[in-house]
């Protein structure tokens, strides 16, 4: 009952929200040039920001374990860095990220190595919110290249003791 009357109270706050718009026939459009600086439409094909990111808890779990040694001799590497150029309601999304890892078993050392690029648009419907509050959707090309490989040692009573190396080497992927 509860959960009923707090929808019927939303539908009725958001239905007298939006009345409070003006019709149509009642707004005036003055001419961007005669506004001031303050008031001004943003063109919609200028860039207006631009937001730069670091995915910092890999990098944490990373320092978290191993120390600042974490950087360069830590068994698991990941790094990702983003970026994206807001264009009025548009933004324009770049993000790069690598990955490293060795694992290290009693008869075994697995690699896994890679690398992706995802490049894309995003259209936010939330442009005109005065908080920068943002509800976006958007597609990314993306495209990426791997490799690992496994070294083991086995014992077998009838075909004695051996060691194999198995690689998948240059692998490449895209997708949208």
């Amino acid at each position: 009952m509860k959960i009923f009357k707090f929808l019927i109270s939303l539908l009725l706050i958001t239905h007298a929200a939006l009345g409070q718009e003006l019709p149509d026939s009642l707004q005036v459009d003055i001419p961007n040039h005669l506004l001031p600086d303050s008031l001004k439409k943003p063109s919609k094909y200028l860039p207006t920001g631009v937001r730069i990111g670091m995915d910092l808890i890999s990098f944490g779990q990373g320092v978290e374990t191993n120390g600042v040694r974490a950087i360069t001799q830590a068994d698991v590497r990941q790094w990702k860095f983003s970026a994206d150029i807001d264009f009025y309601r548009y933004f324009l999304n770049i993000e790069y990220g690598i990955f490293d890892r060795q694992w290290d078993a009693p008869n075994s050392t697995y690699i896994n190595k890679g690398s992706f690029l995802k490049i894309g648009p995003d259209v936010n419907f939330l442009h005109r919110d005065p908080d920068q509050s943002a509800l976006f959707i958007g597609m990314r090309y993306a495209i990426s290249n791997y490799e690992d490989n496994l070294q083991y040692n086995y014992s077998n009573v009838f075909w004695s003791d051996g060691s194999d190396f198995v690689e998948n080497s240059s692998l490449y992927r895209k997708w949208i």
